[in-house]
């Protein structure tokens, strides 16, 4: 039902851009949106789409950097309406760092970046999400459980 709701909206809009998270994100919920948008992938056919994956948790390797200094407080704004995620950890003391952080690679002054993989179409997505370190303990067909084989370090067992 999800793929063919997603196809429906792509259908009626076809979207040039599609933002996602990285491959590399261990969050349950970040890998069963992969797969999806994988399995989404596999069912449609060629679609001319670029795809961008943004980081959360995970901080690999950057294909480009944008400075989002004159948008950062919206994107604060935005987070704040999430008040239950709030509850349980502090996103917008790491979205700030994260963005500092970021930013310290301009030779510019920049306040705050963000960091994003590019995948040059779908098939390159779905290679990401399907192999080693980062394959998805899922067929992308099938889908009916998603995880990784191992915890994240910090995630315990």
């Amino acid at each position: 039902e999800i793929i063919l709701a997603l196809a429906s909206i792509y259908n009626k809009i076809q979207y040039d851009v599609l933002f996602v998270p990285n491959v590399s994100e261990w969050h349950p919920e970040h890998l069963w949106t992969n797969a999806l948008i994988g399995n989404f992938f596999a069912r449609q056919g060629q679609l001319d789409l670029q795809i961008f994956g943004y980081e959360v948790w995970n901080h690999p390797f950057p294909d480009f950097l944008c400075d989002i200094t004159s948008v950062f407080q919206g994107k604060v704004n935005a987070l704040l309406c999430y008040q239950s995620q709030l509850k349980l950890f502090r996103y917008q003391v790491l979205i700030e760092g994260t963005g500092m952080m970021r930013a310290a690679f301009f030779r510019r002054h920049v306040t705050y970046a963000e960091a994003f993989q590019e995948y040059q179409n779908p098939e390159e997505f779905i290679s990401a999400v399907t192999k080693p370190p980062f394959k998805l303990n899922c067929n992308l067909v099938d889908m009916k459980e998603c995880g990784r084989s191992e915890p994240h370090p910090g995630q315990g067992r």
